[in-house]
């Protein structure tokens, strides 16, 4: 789908209520009502939409990302604000739940297509009957819902998000063009395994296979003697080396190369990292919050980030803590 030509993009997202609209690099999100000044073709596309509902109840003023932009970025640019918004506890429901709209201009007709599945004239639009599309989709999490219009406001405003946009932009010099790339590229498979899967898999450990090749992709790891480099490369990135650090490396690896060759249950859920016969977060926590970490020090040293200030990633005191939170939770928890 992202290697053909689209004149004009739409993302409906069902489950967002927006009341203002928002400049993106490459597009603009925002609801119908406000971006059809822009974007006159959203007209076209609401009829298909009369039979789309949200707790049983037809969308008001559905909310659209728009764009007649570069169609790769602006896509692209949607994966880095789900990878921003990934702490709402709501942004699975928000972000997977998305229907994509691509209209396409040939011969002077104009041809949609819902997905990759079904292409026909855009004046046929509202007979479109699909597998997935339209339904009737719920909300699990409301309240998270109803806060990502300020969040969203915030996240295109950091300065992480906008080290994330510089990696879309157009670069002549090849090597500095594949290190964009590979930013992107381990966006997307974060966003796999912490978004899309929490939907699909719910009760799955086939994450940390997704979330490893995430830091192949940021980092650079080359296909032979991959665990040892996966453990220099992320004590570099952290900046200390530590007994408790490499051994975390070995585990995840290790865990990772035991579901890949069918020695561990992917369906089984995973079961926490242990140091020193003591318990802590698992695996995949640790990844995320290591892999947060080693991204923002990849964009500070390429210059993407000046803002980000560099800091050594207490690995033990991090996992020390987490401890002592869980201990603190357990007991509340059984009083």
């Amino acid at each position: 789908m992202l290697s053909e030509k689209v004149d004009e993009t739409f993302i409906f997202f069902p489950l967002v209520n927006l009341d203002a609209e928002y400049r993106l690099k490459y597009g603009d999100i925002g609801p119908a009502s406000i971006l059809a000044k822009k974007y006159p073709n959203i007209l076209k596309i609401l009829p298909a939409l009369d039979k789309v509902t949200v707790d049983g109840k037809n969308i008001k003023d559905p909310v659209f990302a728009a764009s007649t932009m570069d169609f790769k970025k602006f896509f692209y640019e949607i994966e880095c604000i789900a990878f921003l918004a990934e702490g709402n506890p709501a942004a699975y429901e928000i972000f997977v739940n998305k229907v994509i709209f691509t209209i396409h201009k040939k011969y002077g007709q104009e041809s949609i297509c819902i997905n990759k599945y079904i292409s026909i004239s855009l004046d046929d639009i509202n007979r479109i009957i699909s597998e997935d599309f339209p339904k009737d989709y719920r909300r699990w999490d409301a309240e998270s819902i109803s806060k990502f219009e300020s969040e969203i406001s915030n996240i295109i405003n950091n300065n992480f998000y906008k080290a994330l946009i510089y990696c879309l932009s157009d670069e002549q010099d090849k090597e500095v063009a594949k290190e964009k790339r590979r930013i992107i590229v381990s966006i997307m498979l974060f966003n796999e395994a912490f978004i899309n899967l929490a939907t699909t898999h719910p009760f799955s450990s086939i994450k940390i296979v997704i979330i490893a090749a995430a830091f192949e992709a940021l980092l650079n790891l080359p296909p032979e003697a991959i665990e040892a480099s996966f453990e220099q490369a992320i004590t570099t990135m952290v900046g200390k080396k530590t007994t408790m650090l490499k051994k975390w490396c070995k585990t995840f690896y290790d865990y990772r190369s035991r579901l890949v060759h069918g020695d561990v249950d992917w369906n089984k859920d995973e079961k926490p990292f242990i140091y020193l016969n003591k318990e802590g977060p698992s695996c995949s926590i640790i990844a995320k919050n290591l892999f947060n970490h080693c991204l923002g020090t990849k964009l500070y040293l390429m210059g993407a980030s000046s803002e980000y200030k560099r800091e050594i990633f207490d690995f033990d005191n991090y996992i020390n803590s987490w401890k002592k939170w869980h201990k603190v939770v357990i007991k509340q928890d059984q009083s």
